[in-house]
């Protein structure tokens, strides 16, 4: 999956995620940072969604960043157990 100019509103958070981790399966962290911030800044949010952005975050050096999307992809996860 690719961009171009302007498309990025066309695409659906999902597929973005989705993009994104394959990237940085593949060793892609830069690539997938720009996915998985677009698909941020759409508002998803669920803890597959969370932790893989902070492994992403983590792996381009936001090592901060990346320890506040796990522990809040933990915290939702816990939530959804809880309610179940």
């Amino acid at each position: 999956m690719t961009l171009s100019e302007g498309q990025d509103e066309q695409v659906d958070p999902q597929s973005l995620h989705e993009a994104a981790w394959n990237l940085y399966k593949q060793g892609r962290f830069a690539e997938a940072d720009k996915y998985i911030r677009l698909a941020a800044a759409s508002g998803l949010s669920d803890p597959a969604f969370l932790y893989h952005a902070g492994l992403i975050a983590y792996a381009v050096g936001r090592k901060d960043e990346a320890l506040e999307l796990v522990k809040g992809a933990l915290a939702l996860a816990r939530g959804q157990l809880k309610a179940a």
